[in-house]
């Protein structure tokens, strides 16, 4: 009788220890973005619930191929949102390195700042990148977006 009431305080310290780490887990998730042909992707984390008339900063990390850290300057990687259908967005997003203090290096960190939804509804954030492809050539590429939904 001793051997189950210690298997049941076991269980309900277990279940105990699932729920507060359930309770503890970020509510955010990841879109990948990818930037040219074997070129790059952006992983940009993003909160699961947008609201709107709130300011928002999106984390972004840059990967190769490799799935290595891809180091691109702040100024080469633009952000725009929009409502869809209502041609309307907030004021230019601001993307900023995240510099390691003890390497002085990105490491492909970046955050997109200023991010402000002044309605619910369908928006989508959209990233221009300016890269060297592999044969050295500069390129512009494609805008890469995410559907977001605020509510």
């Amino acid at each position: 009788m001793k051997s189950l009431s210690s298997l049941a305080l076991a269980f309900g310290m277990f279940l105990s220890a699932l729920t507060a780490s359930a309770q503890n887990a970020p509510d955010k998730k990841v879109e990948v973005l990818n930037f040219g042909p074997d070129q790059f992707v952006a992983e940009v984390t993003i909160p699961k619930n947008i609201s709107p008339r709130k300011e928002y900063k999106f984390e972004v990390q840059l990967k190769d191929m490799n799935n290595e850290p891809y180091a691109l300057p702040a100024e080469f990687l633009k952000a725009k949102i929009d409502m869809v259908g209502m041609n309307m967005g907030s004021p230019t997003p601001k993307v900023t390195e995240v510099i390691d203090p003890t390497t002085k290096d990105n490491k492909g960190k970046l955050i997109i700042e200023n991010l402000f939804f002044s309605m619910s509804g369908p928006w989508y954030i959209s990233l221009y990148a300016t890269y060297t492809s592999t044969e050295g050539n500069l390129v512009d590429e494609e805008p890469q977006s995410i559907n977001l939904t605020v509510r």
